[in-house]
């Protein structure tokens, strides 16, 4: 036992600092293939756990690729070797398998009598040559699928994906739980090939397990397209005022391009932390508003709109419920168009529950860019007392809508049909305060006084007394 202990921690060594170029494959490694070959697919652990650090690390080394790929080649062969055990070594000989394996792998596929099956084979050879899976009907595939055999689970995946690709996404988000790292590494890369928007959705509905799977994919098989949209959530950061009597969660990281929100929402952080009862944290991953995580802040800060993609799944549900539970919302400029649903282009009601008002594609979106004056209409308001009617240059909102009862505070008269429009409104849904304030196209337009509205607001959406 103390062999195998050291044995294990000198390989995680050479794989922590990477390969030593030229060095033979270790042998710690080599028995980890002949412990996998003969194994269940998935136990023992730590032998899969080695080879899966370690193989995509030999590409880097061409002797130790070489060595690899040939040790992985054999044990495929091996009369010895399980059929679980095969289809996770072919799975790791896909990683390796360079244009000698490649060759010794088709002539396998003319042999009848190679101990390997078809299915395994066209794993190892990473299924390159994918439309030569023999055709058959969605139901052979999905009863592939079914079987407890990870060799026909792969094909039965691999030839869905192939041939009914309308039908794959669901099928391999279902196999992401297989406990077989050939069958859900499989499942993973074909569903981010296939539909890459579908797994970044789902990824925040998985379980912690099968999300650390996904993780762990995506670093092996080097899927950099959607990496950065399902890397892990990072902790938001305080920028100011720890252990502030509330705490304030401002939430950006993406909107209109026109936006320039990496310029905005510093600059607003900055506004808010001027009052030191607020702790002002920040965070540029729209994906936390569907965290837990969002219940410990007392109000929470939106300078974002989902353009173009899809916003993060469960985030509007769960921004709702922890606003109509008591929390603070302050919406920043577009942020009115948080959650829109791109298929269909129409007024989100839903978000409008809490946002009071939203936008509506179907209405004209502003008044050209230019300026304007703001004019107070509840003087009477906390968030209003003491302030003056003001100008600014800015985007004049036309597109909101709903129905939600709402308390204007401020609105401004638009020069191309001369109506009034709300430019800063509050409502209260459930237990939750909301301040809504369409103003802050950019840095200019987030003047001292429409800065001055956005911390008021915030104060009063904490529960706070405003100070004049």
């Amino acid at each position: 036992m103390k062999k195998r202990f050291c044995s294990i921690i000198t390989a995680f060594v050479l794989i922590a600092f990477g390969c030593v170029s030229g060095e033979p494959v270790p042998d710690d490694i080599i028995e980890a293939v002949s412990v996998v070959a003969t194994g269940n697919g998935f136990q023992p652990r730590e032998p899969h756990y080695l080879l899966e650090q370690f193989v995509p690390v030999s590409t880097g080394d061409r002797k130790q690729r070489v060595q690899m790929a040939s040790v992985l080649l054999e044990a495929i062969e091996a009369k010895e070797t399980t059929p679980a055990g095969r289809t996770v070594l072919a799975q790791h000989l896909a990683k390796v398998a360079g244009d000698a394996e490649q060759r010794a792998l088709k002539k396998m596929l003319d042999n009848p009598q190679t101990e390997a099956k078809e299915a395994d084979i066209r794993i190892a050879l990473g299924e390159t040559e994918a439309s030569s899976i023999k055709r058959e009907s969605l139901e052979v595939y999905q009863a592939e699928i079914k079987s407890n055999d990870p060799a026909k689970q792969i094909a039965g995946l691999s030839g869905i994906s192939f041939y009914y690709p309308e039908a794959a996404p669901e099928l391999c988000l279902s196999m992401i739980n297989s406990e077989n790292h050939a069958v859900y590494a499989t499942a993973i890369r074909l569903l981010a090939e296939l539909d890459a928007e579908e797994l970044v959705t789902a990824f925040p509905r998985l379980s912690e397990e099968s999300r650390l799977k996904v993780l762990r994919v995506i670093e092996e098989q080097r899927l950099t397209k959607i990496q950065k949209h399902i890397s892990p959530i990072a902790e938001p950061v305080i920028k100011a005022n720890k252990g502030g009597a509330k705490k304030v969660l401002l939430v950006t990281g993406n909107e209109y391009p026109g936006h320039p929100w990496r310029e905005t929402a510093p600059a607003l952080a900055k506004i808010l932390a001027k009052d030191k009862r607020l702790e002002v944290s920040y965070i540029e991953d729209p994906r936390i508003l569907a965290q837990p995580v969002l219940n410990a802040y007392d109000v929470i800060v939106l300078n974002y709109q989902n353009h173009q993609v899809p916003a993060p799944a469960d985030a509007l549900a769960n921004l709702k419920q922890a606003v109509k539970s008591g929390k603070g919302l302050v919406l920043f400029h577009f942020a009115c168009g948080a959650f829109i649903n791109w298929e269909t282009r129409a007024l989100n009601t839903e978000f409008a529950e809490i946002a009071g008002r939203a936008w509506n594609p179907e209405l004209r979106g502003h008044d050209p860019r230019g300026p304007f004056r703001v004019q107070i209409t509840d003087a009477d308001h906390p968030i209003m007392k003491g302030l003056a009617d003001f100008d600014t240059d800015d985007e004049l909102y036309t597109c909101l809508d709903g129905t939600v009862p709402i308390q204007v505070l401020a609105t401004a008269k638009s020069k191309v049909d001369q109506k009034d429009y709300p430019m800063a409104f509050v409502l209260k849904p459930g237990e939750g305060r909301t301040f809504h304030c369409v103003l802050g196209h950019d840095l200019k337009a987030l003047n001292d006084e429409v800065g001055e509205l956005y911390r008021r607001g915030t104060l009063w959406a904490a529960g706070l007394e405003i100070d004049q």
